[in-house]
């Protein structure tokens, strides 16, 4: 049985017959295939002039033309998708992370007299003691206890958490389970009938 002048089908193995061009999207000489030509155009590339495109379907699923419900248009030709991708935060759906802002701030406080004008590490607030008079001499309100502080209440501590980007951005397929055979078109055969 002869087939039709731009049939593709698949075949078994990896070269291409007489009447039949592999699939690859190279360019054909139009006064070598007049025929195909008339019936696909240069909708898969070349210049019109002299040459002609057909299919690449290397890596690629065929999928039917037209435009379906809810679905995008699909002109003869077009093609469209990519084996790997990269998701865009755009592309996430709305979602949080969780943050926990645990206070490092403490204040202790003592009812021991106070000895420090400023605080040195272990200090805590103290029983004021007065400093004299005069500017250079400041009230002492801190002190290096050994008697056991008690937690003042009362104390507000505000601060900023940020919540840091997380992934690497790697590439991740999009291939469905395939395997790979050739397609190939016919150049000979039966000139197909418009109806």
């Amino acid at each position: 049985m002869q087939p039709i002048i731009g049939d593709i089908h698949l075949f078994g193995f990896n070269f291409g017959q007489e009447g039949w061009a592999l699939c690859q999207g190279q360019l054909m000489a139009i006064q070598d295939n007049t025929a195909l030509y008339s019936l696909i155009g240069t909708q898969y590339g070349g210049d019109g002039r002299s040459s002609f495109g057909i299919p690449d379907l290397r890596g690629r699923v065929p999928l039917g033309t037209g435009n379906p419900p809810g679905g995008s248009q699909w002109p003869m030709g077009r093609d469209a998708g990519a084996e790997t991708c990269v998701i865009q935060e755009s592309q996430m759906p709305t979602h949080s992370h969780p943050a926990n802002f645990s206070s490092q701030s403490s204040l202790f406080g003592t009812t021991e007299p106070a000895d420090l004008t400023t605080p040195e590490t272990g200090a805590v607030l103290a029983n004021v003691v007065a400093g004299g008079t005069g500017a250079d001499k400041p009230e002492k309100i801190y002190t290096v206890t050994t008697a056991n502080p008690v937690t003042l209440g009362g104390l507000d501590v505000t601060g900023e958490v940020q919540v840091g980007n997380a992934g690497n951005s790697s590439l991740f397929s999009l291939l469905q389970p395939c395997l790979a055979v050739s397609y190939a078109i016919a150049t000979e055969g039966v000139y197909p009938n418009r109806s």
